[in-house]
């Protein structure tokens, strides 16, 4: 696992933009667990049926918080994300990125925690090279539990 450390939506977005360049994603929006659907901001909507997405946050009461259909990763995705910079945490749990048609995620940002989870260590280069500094170590008093 990667960790990025003080992140914010603005290094969210540039990170959804580096790995959008290797590879096809789509983001997901997963809401905290007593929201509603219809608490879904655009461009984000609640899905007829909800995917068995994994989760980056496991709550404590083992609820699973309601995520959003998949919205596929772009530049334009990226700039309307933009107009929203500093929201993100009021919006919900966690921003995920996923490959199509996959369950199991790739990056994902948690706001209120201000951190980036990249689940495979082989892209650090990759994001060093890009200017995302990442490390293997996880931040002070993480735990993956």
């Amino acid at each position: 696992m990667l960790y990025i450390e003080d992140a914010d939506d603005g290094l969210w977005l540039s990170l959804v933009e580096v790995l959008g360049e290797r590879e096809i994603c789509d983001m997901v929006l997963c809401l905290y667990p007593d929201s509603e659907e219809d608490d879904f901001p655009e461009p984000f909507f609640a899905p007829q049926e909800q995917e068995p997405f994994e989760r980056v946050t496991v709550y404590p009461d083992e609820s699973e918080p309601p995520c959003s259909g998949r919205v596929r990763a772009s530049a334009a995705l990226v700039d309307l994300l933009r107009q929203d910079i500093g929201e993100f945490e009021d919006w919900g749990d966690s921003l995920l990125l996923y490959p199509p048609r996959e369950r199991r995620w790739v990056a994902a940002y948690i706001p209120h925690r201000r951190v980036v989870l990249v689940q495979d260590v082989r892209l650090k280069d990759f994001l060093d090279a890009a200017g995302i500094d990442a490390s293997t170590e996880p931040p002070r008093g993480w735990s993956d539990t």
